[in-house]
């Protein structure tokens, strides 16, 4: 459904969301985890590749060890998270705050560009 929707209303939808889910088991660096978070949701998303760099587990969302483990565990252990976002709103308020500010520290224009920056003064010195 959604791989039919042009990307600015994919964005709309996202907006409307309480939460994003993604327990992927191949994409090393999922960035509709990052788009998800540039409009301030909490993640739960697995621990795979480099997106533990990403969502801070307990900060802006949770990390879960999906690999080798039954999809019913993985299940649980999503129900549970949700159901405390459902039972404490706060706390996902808080956590999407958090998603946004993560997004602002690593993933700014101007934060990019400065990194780059340095990689490129450092590899011509």
């Amino acid at each position: 459904l959604y791989r039919k929707l042009p990307h600015p209303e994919l964005i709309t939808q996202m907006r409307k969301a309480d939460i994003f889910v993604s327990t992927t088991f191949a994409d090393p660096f999922n960035t509709t985890i990052l788009e998800a978070m540039g409009t301030q949701l909490p993640i739960i998303c697995s621990n795979f590749g480099s997106l533990k760099e990403v969502v801070q587990d307990g900060r802006n969302g949770w990390l879960l060890n999906a690999t080798g483990r039954p999809s019913a565990e993985i299940a649980e252990d999503i129900a549970a998270h949700l159901k405390l976002i459902m039972d404490e709103p706060a706390i996902g308020h808080s956590m999407g705050l958090e998603s946004m500010a993560i997004v602002r520290e690593k993933f700014a224009l101007g934060v990019r560009n400065a990194a780059l920056t340095e990689i490129y003064d450092n590899a011509l010195r």
